[in-house]
């Protein structure tokens, strides 16, 4: 139903099943899930290693050790969780497909 004066007013009623899954999805949408502990922790799993790597001063060494460390716990994180499977994969690809294009403009002496 439509003010016939001002169409831009309209006033429009929504079922209520569409009203009550847009609830449900809004109040969902504000939980913390386990994807987000997963990352919390990857991240916290993170600081530490680059705390250890900076006080043992070893270098490129201990950077691809955090690196490797990370990736094998992103690994166990996306076959653990089977809804966050496909978007840690996509993630991990674009990861590798940049890390593998950055290497080409190290090599090459290119600064951005």
């Amino acid at each position: 139903m439509f003010h016939s004066r001002n169409p831009l007013k309209a006033k429009v009623s929504l079922p209520d099943a569409v009203t009550k899954n847009r609830l449900t999805y809004v109040g969902l949408a504000r939980r913390v899930t386990a994807l987000d502990g997963a990352m919390l922790a990857l991240v916290a799993a993170q600081i530490a290693c680059h705390i250890v790597a900076a006080w043992l001063g070893i270098g490129w060494i201990t950077a691809a050790a955090t690196d490797g460390l990370l990736l094998i716990i992103l690994g166990i994180i996306a076959v653990s969780m089977h809804d966050a499977r496909s978007l840690l994969g996509r993630l991990l690809c674009f990861g590798l497909i940049a890390g593998f294009g950055e290497l080409f403009t190290d090599f090459a002496g290119e600064a951005i």
